[in-house]
């Protein structure tokens, strides 16, 4: 069997889910050195999923900015996610802003930014945004 870019979304998404950071990172980095496989937003998608988790919510950020494809809904929601897990509200407000901006229909996004600002004692702002 020849490894290709769906094995490594596999493997990301798996790592990301397992609190594998570290080695999911060694899976992203080996993707392109040692593979030759030029990343998707879906693997940017798993890896932002991947750092966020763990905790490293500027990395994640840092590399939404910094990618050579254009992030989507799917990149933007795990960064938003982990950020209402973590209590970031700054990081939240960003990556909520750009969630906004894609897909403003999407209720559910409006609904963590507000539980987001409620957990940091922020209830005017979680009243406003309700």
């Amino acid at each position: 069997m020849r490894t290709n870019d769906v094995t490594f979304i596999s493997l990301l998404f798996a790592c990301s889910h397992s609190g594998l950071t570290t080695k999911g990172m060694d899976f992203f980095n080996s993707m392109m050195s040692k593979y030759g496989v030029h990343p998707r937003v879906e693997h940017y998608s798993c890896v932002v999923d991947l750092l966020a988790h763990g905790g490293l919510l500027k990395e994640a950020y840092d590399l939404a900015c910094n990618m050579d494809v254009q992030p989507n809904t799917s990149l933007w929601g795990s960064l938003f996610g982990a950020c209402s897990i973590h209590g970031n509200t700054s990081l939240g407000r960003i990556a909520a802003a750009y969630l906004f901006d894609l897909d403003p229909e999407r209720p559910v996004n409006y609904v963590v930014l507000a539980n987001i600002y409620a957990s940091a004692g922020l209830w005017e702002d979680a009243w406003k945004l309700r």
